[in-house]
């Protein structure tokens, strides 16, 4: 049986991994109106959902709520192939009252995305470097050179 310790260890490498290195990511919180909100990276897809499977997000919940939620979550992402930031709406009702899931996609996604997602962290990160860009709809792609300063914006974002 895996730990407190032990999942909490593995999310601090996935919070701590470099998501250009880690392209995979997924966005929680607390099951709480106030929940801490943290981006998790992963190498691929597939190392993104064996970390929902496992209830590594599920911190505050006795065994049944993490195996009711890690049960239902199952079935979403085996309907969802690949992980795309509209399908997380649907993983974050089979995850609550669990955890939360805000958004799951890539990196590249949240660099280049037309979603409400992605627009709302480009442009939480261009006020951040204290830039006006106009409406969130305008909201430019992060360009290759300023996404190592993204990647590390968004490790702090919502915390």
């Amino acid at each position: 049986m895996t730990t407190d310790e032990e999942r909490g260890a593995r999310l601090q490498t996935a919070h701590a991994a470099n998501p250009q290195a880690y392209p995979w990511g997924v966005r929680t919180s607390d099951p709480y109106p106030a929940g801490l909100m943290m981006f998790f990276w992963y190498e691929s897809e597939e190392a993104l959902r064996e970390s929902l499977l496992s209830g590594d997000h599920v911190l505050d919940a006795d065994d049944e709520t993490r195996s009711e939620a890690v049960a239902a979550l199952r079935l979403v992402l085996e309907s969802s192939s690949p992980l795309m930031p509209a399908s997380a709406e649907d993983g974050n009702k089979a995850a609550h009252p669990a955890f939360n899931i805000h958004w799951w996609g890539t990196f590249d996604d949240l660099c280049n995305g037309n979603h409400e997602d992605a627009r709302d962290a480009r442009e939480a990160f261009l006020e951040w470097n204290e830039e006006n860009y106009g409406s969130p709809i305008e909201v430019p792609p992060i360009q290759p050179d300023a996404r190592s300063d993204f990647a590390e914006f968004l490790q702090e974002w919502g915390i």
